[in-house]
This record gives structure tokens, sequence and C-alpha cells, in this order.
């Protein structure tokens, strides 16, 4: 797709990068409460623990890809000083919405998952979203030499790992896991 379009792609991805480090710290949380609750029967706390971090995570996704939304020009300017990526970059800015609202809560629910030691729920759940929600759009963008649909891409995968862990979520609360 060229030399301006990977720059633009590397850029976008060092801001979904510096946004998951805000985020990542939420999950950290998450992983040592779920955890610590889990262990002693404490569902209630589970329960509001997640929520908690789930609400709080989505905030800060959204914050995040709001300013760089509302504020590009100078914010991207702290990145870069080639004019043209940084006009290509406000093209592709408006994916960070889907790609940070759906990632800031897969972030979170990965967390919780790790907290409660449910590898095998994190393993099927990222097989599921990389099948479902990312193959199929990725294959379509590189047919097309579209970065657009690549990021779509990265939505779905992102949404799906969203509705694939948050399926899981219910059945998580029993004291007993196995």
């Amino acid at each position: 797709m060229g030399t301006e379009i990977l720059a633009t792609n590397t850029l976008l991805m060092q801001l979904v990068s510096l946004a998951a480090y805000f985020i990542d710290g939420l999950a950290f949380a998450i992983e040592s409460l779920a955890g610590i609750f889990q262990g002693s029967g404490n569902i209630t706390s589970l329960k509001q623990q997640l929520q908690t971090s789930l609400v709080s995570s989505l905030v800060i996704g959204l914050m995040f890809a709001t300013a760089f939304i509302f504020a590009p020009q100078s914010l991207l300017r702290l990145l870069t000083n080639h004019t043209d990526i940084i006009n290509n970059l406000r093209s592709y800015i408006p994916w960070l919405l889907p790609v940070l609202g759906f990632g800031s809560v897969a972030y979170a629910l990965d967390g919780y998952f790790l907290g409660l030691t449910q590898g095998h729920t994190l393993r099927q759940a990222m097989l599921k979203a990389t099948v479902i929600g990312f193959i199929p759009s990725a294959i379509t963008a590189m047919y097309f030499h579209n970065s657009h649909l690549l990021w779509l891409s990265m939505s779905l995968f992102m949404a799906a790992r969203t509705i694939t862990l948050a399926l899981c979520v219910p059945k998580s609360f029993s004291t007993r896991q196995g």
C-alpha cells in the first residue's frame, strides 16, 4: 500500500499501544482483585470490581480517542513533523473510537480472566475473535489494498474479543472453578 500508508498505520498503532498502557493499569488491578475476591468467595465484590473496571477502561479508551479526534493537529505533531503523514492520519483517526472502545473493554476482561486463572477462556475467545472477527475482513482488506478495511478488521477483532469474553462472564461468578 506504500510507504505513506505504512507510516500512517504505524503511527495509529502507536496511539493504540499508548492508550493500552493506560487501560492496562486498570486491567492489572482487576487481575489482582478478581483472584482475591474469587478465592474468598466474595462474588458481590467481584461483580462490583469488574463493573468498575469495565466502565473506567471504556472511559479512558474513549477519552483518548476523543482527544485525538478533536485536537488531531496539535497531538499528531507530537508524533511526527511530516505534514503529509499528519494529513493522512486525520482520515484514520476516527478508527480509534471503535478500536479503543471495544479494545478497552476487551483489555479489562483479559485482566479479569487472567486474575481468575482462566487461560483457557482467554485462548478460546482469542481464537474465535481472530477467525470470526479479523481474518475474513483482513483478507478482504488485503485483496482490495484498502487500509480502512484493515482498521475495520481491527475493530471487528476487538468487538469479537469483547463479545466472546463477555459471554463467559456469567459463568465466571460461580465460586467453584474447574
